[in-house]
């Protein structure tokens, strides 16, 4: 069963496949060992076979070459968030790499996770905190907007004379 929970989507989502979650980095990398746990930890399916493919290995160029802003690989070999990290394409020529099904249910989980609305979690005061900031910045650009068009409409309907409309 697939599970998701986060309160918007951003880099920092949480995916869980069948109950193995699928960690990031801060960058919004995913960790590929965690899918190959999630894919059933088949020795024939570890990361490092399908990184050493020549199709993988022209993927991740095409993707350097297209400017994306982070490293589409990185392998962290210490530490507590040790493993190798991922952009989402990668993720998903992972999860076609070891099987159709694998693939499909890889891909669904994602679609959902970065199309779910969630609710914030209001309970949580740094959440809450970030919610009110932004409405109040969308507030005084909305205001600031709304004096800008008025005084617009008021010099185009003015005449000596008084509005003309």
């Amino acid at each position: 069963m697939n599970v998701l929970s986060n309160p918007a989507f951003s880099p920092a989502v949480q995916i869980n496949i069948d109950g193995a979650a699928i960690h990031h980095d801060q960058y919004g990398r995913y960790c590929l060992n965690d899918l190959h746990q999630a894919s059933g930890g088949e020795r024939k399916n570890q990361p490092q076979y399908f990184l050493d493919n020549v199709k993988t290995q022209e993927l991740v160029q095409e993707l350097i070459t297209t400017g994306i802003p982070v490293l589409p690989v990185e392998v962290i070999n210490g530490g507590n968030n040790r493993g190798t990290y991922v952009v989402k394409q990668i993720v998903y020529a992972y999860a076609m790499w070891i099987s159709a099904k694998f693939h499909l249910k890889v891909i669904n989980t994602f679609d959902s996770a970065t199309t779910q609305a969630q609710l914030p979690d209001l309970n949580n005061p740094a959440q809450l905190r970030d919610l009110l900031l932004g409405y109040a910045e969308q507030n005084i650009q909305l205001t600031t907007e709304n004096k800008v068009l008025t005084k617009a409409i008021e010099t185009i309907t003015s005449t000596e004379h008084g509005v003309k409309f």
